[in-house]
């Protein structure tokens, strides 16, 4: 369906106590092959998933302004995003149970004050 849809901006919102099924994470990759129109990311899963899943955002998004994930812990591990993610025109970062990379291609300096950042 999405291959056939018009090249509108698109929100992927996914959260799941349970994990990610391995239709839905088909899908999760394949819209994210879409990074021209990804607008808005909201990821809440269990670690193992989202650890996987994380892997998938290691290039530019040119339209990504929200970009919030959170993982179920289980353990104490820190995910990491990957440096090679970039998001000129994020406006809103929301990352919980993660480790920013030094060399992240991020910038958050750039980040309007009025919007939240936060890594806890």
């Amino acid at each position: 369906m999405l291959a056939q849809s018009p090249p509108l901006p698109l929100t992927i919102d996914y959260s799941s106590e349970h994990g990610i099924t391995a239709e839905d994470e088909e899908g999760y990759c394949f819209a994210l092959k879409q990074r021209h129109r990804v607008r808005h990311l909201r990821l809440f899963f269990p670690v193992q998933d989202l650890r996987r899943l994380v892997k998938v955002l290691d290039e530019e998004f040119p339209i990504l302004e929200y970009l919030i994930m959170h993982y179920l812990p289980k353990d104490n591990t820190a995910l990491m995003l990957p440096e090679t993610l970039e998001a000129p025109n994020l406006h809103h970062l929301t990352l919980s149970g993660f480790a920013f990379p030094r060399r992240s291609q991020l910038q958050l300096h750039q980040l309007p004050r009025a919007l939240s950042h936060s890594f806890l």
